[in-house]
């Protein structure tokens, strides 16, 4: 896990593989693979570990959750990304659940919606950097000037939340 803090993915895939190798359903390890993947833009084969997690622990919600989040962020299948996020929520309506859903949302152009999960995420946790962000672009789109307010916090929190979601193409 430290090799991906590091920003050393390439090397934490080896590691997940040998660890994966030695035993093929220890899902922490086939999830923590996909998110190095997803950080790498290896997002077909990192929807494929998340997928393979959720085969191995359908009853966690994060397995549902890390699903549809691997398919928002490469922007791709995201009526299925839809499926899995509404389970997700459907099971434990976390902070989690509900950012990435309002990610999904966000991607397929339902804006109001995606809103009010970010809304609904930020109820729970108002200190959270991606969810603030978020709702800030959402709400300059919708001619809301204090959208702007949501992202000078996002960035007082958490300086990289910014360059993050442009690597996603998301701008204020």
């Amino acid at each position: 896990m430290k090799l991906g803090e590091q920003g050393r993915y390439a090397r934490a895939i080896v590691e997940f593989d040998n660890a994966i190798d030695r035993q093929p359903q220890f899902a922490l390890a086939i999830t923590m693979r996909g998110f190095a993947r997803m950080e790498l833009g290896d997002y077909q084969r990192a929807i494929a570990d998340h997928d393979r997690t959720l085969e191995l622990a359908p009853d966690h919600p994060n397995s549902w959750s890390n699903a549809c989040w691997a398919r928002a962020v490469a922007n791709t299948d995201l009526q299925r990304a839809l499926e899995l996020c509404d389970k997700a929520v459907e099971l434990r309506p976390d902070i989690d659940a509900l950012d990435r859903r309002g990610f999904t949302l966000f991607r397929r152009g339902d804006m109001s919606a995606a809103l009010r999960d970010y809304n609904a995420a930020l109820t729970l946790s108002p200190q959270q950097a991606g969810p603030l962000f978020m709702r800030g672009v959402l709400r300059l789109k919708a001619g809301d000037a204090n959208g702007q307010d949501d992202i000078e916090k996002a960035d007082r929190i958490d300086r990289k939340v910014r360059p993050l979601y442009a690597r996603w193409g998301v701008q204020p």
